[in-house]
């Protein structure tokens, strides 16, 4: 019972470190990827127009425009655009239908479709790869232009030519007009900075084919970011003194907040494999310290019949040593078999890692030793006179 103790409490411990460890790698795998754009500097915050005075999509849009031109005369101010959604949280998907592209089974397929200003892939620093992006010369009186980014293009074009293609999106009232796609750009972390990138659609805002009243304010300075909110404010102000905004932060902030949930499972499982480690060093000293206790005429007979002190040292921790080998074993087997528990939780990581194993597994093992060998050092140290006389 005390053997299965032992056993039990090193291979719960292992579970628990190995989760903690495989969290704690991913969490700092998510805040060195790649994002795809560049969040340093960027300030953004929301704004909607009440339809009752911006009736029509030209009021809207009239209202937008003067905002950007506003905000871009403001000082330390680099860039600033407009967008119905940002990385690296997109909200809004909807159905696409590319010309040529048959779909596949019943339904279309799904991208996030976003309605962005003229300079919203410079704000967000993000890289044009194929084509252009949006420009003065795309009037709302031309044919609808639509950029896409490296995720789409490669998931629905394959190895076709995207750029001169056309595709339009499919609402609740029914398709769209077709637009043909001018540009093709690098790929942002539009589904939170773990998930894989969802193919993506922009829809030019100048246009006005698509209105909304809704849209996100981005502006790039110099600097800390949030010393633009104020500058920010006082621009909408300007236009319109009745007109708020919400939702403001900084672009970091964002960004640490789509990781939310992946710190915190791992600040938890730390937390709780902290604990795990300290019980299991203190249940291992605990228990070797009773056996031996249990055992220590035996001992004094081992020592009368000529056993040296190393003798007996080894005989303890070797006790202790295939206790803590079969709690690593049954504890790898677990984290193994509950692998795919944690798989969604990790980024940049398998849970069956090998640096991550071979880290808690020494770590542990090691513990284990430094608990067993107190009572192995005062087993050794059993004066044996005193120990035949012991009851």
């Amino acid at each position: 019972m005390r053997s299965a103790l032992i056993v039990a409490e090193i291979s719960l411990s292992v579970v628990l470190l190995m989760g903690a460890g495989l969290l704690m790698r991913s969490f700092m795998n998510m805040r060195h990827a790649a994002l795809g754009f560049d969040a340093n500097g960027v300030v953004t915050m929301r704004v909607t127009l009440p339809q009752q005075k911006y009736p029509t999509a030209d009021a809207m849009i009239a209202f937008f425009e003067e905002l950007i031109h506003r905000a871009e005369t403001l000082p330390r101010v680099s860039a600033v655009a407009m967008a119905s959604q940002l990385p690296p949280s997109g909200f809004f998907s909807s159905q696409i239908e590319i010309e040529g592209v048959p779909a596949a089974g019943t339904t279309l397929p799904t991208a996030n479709t976003t309605i962005a200003s003229l300079g919203y892939f410079q704000a967000l620093r993000i890289p044009v790869l194929r084509g252009r992006t949006f420009t003065t010369q795309d009037l709302p009186s031309g044919p609808l232009r639509i950029v896409v980014n490296s995720t789409l293009a490669a998931r629905y074009f394959g190895e076709r030519e995207p750029i001169g293609a056309r595709m339009r999106v499919v609402g609740r009232g029914g398709p769209g007009p077709w637009g043909e796609i001018i540009g093709v750009v690098g790929d942002a972390r539009n589904n939170g900075a773990a998930a894989p990138v969802r193919p993506e659609a922009f829809i030019a805002m100048e246009q006005g084919r698509d209105a909304w009243n809704q849209l996100f304010l981005i502006a790039r300075g110099s600097g800390d970011a949030s010393a633009l909110v104020a500058p920010m404010r006082a621009a909408v102000a300007s236009i319109d003194p009745e007109q708020p905004v919400y939702n403001i932060q900084t672009l970091d902030e964002g960004v640490a907040l789509s990781s939310f949930q992946q710190r915190i499972s791992a600040l938890l499982l730390g937390i709780f494999a902290g604990v795990a480690l300290v019980l299991a060093a203190v249940g291992i000293y605990g228990v070797m310290s009773y056996a031996v206790s249990t055992r220590t005429r035996e001992i004094g007979v081992r020592m009368a019949v000529g056993a040296e002190r190393g003798d007996v040292l080894r005989l303890v921790l070797t006790q202790v040593a295939r206790l803590a080998l079969a709690g690593l074993v049954i504890g790898v087997a677990l984290v193994l078999l509950a692998g795919s528990l944690l798989r969604n939780l990790l980024y940049g990581v398998e849970p069956s890692d090998p640096l991550t194993l071979a880290l808690v597994t020494t770590a542990l093992g090691t513990v284990a030793l430094i608990a067993g060998w107190v009572p192995a050092w005062r087993a050794s140290r059993v004066n044996p006179i005193q120990a035949l006389r012991y009851e």
